[in-house]
């Protein structure tokens, strides 16, 4: 099972990236979404500051895998 996701490159431009989940041996994952992330796409929590900076609520996308 592969996730797309869209990213930015160095131009800002949208651009397409590929994560293949069954070679990361996990069933769960979090994306990024507030693009904040040292791990980017993966989330490292920098949302919890983003949250407060700017009085928002938004946390990763939890991607679940069922076997």
């Amino acid at each position: 099972m592969r996730l797309l996701t869209n990213m930015l490159n160095d131009t800002n431009k949208p651009n397409r990236c590929e994560i293949n989940l069954q070679s990361l041996n996990k069933n769960k994952i979090a994306i990024c979404r507030c693009w904040k992330s040292k791990k980017f796409p993966y989330c490292d929590g920098s949302h919890n500051q983003y949250n407060e900076d700017n009085n928002d609520s938004l946390g990763p996308a939890i991607i679940k895998i069922e076997e």
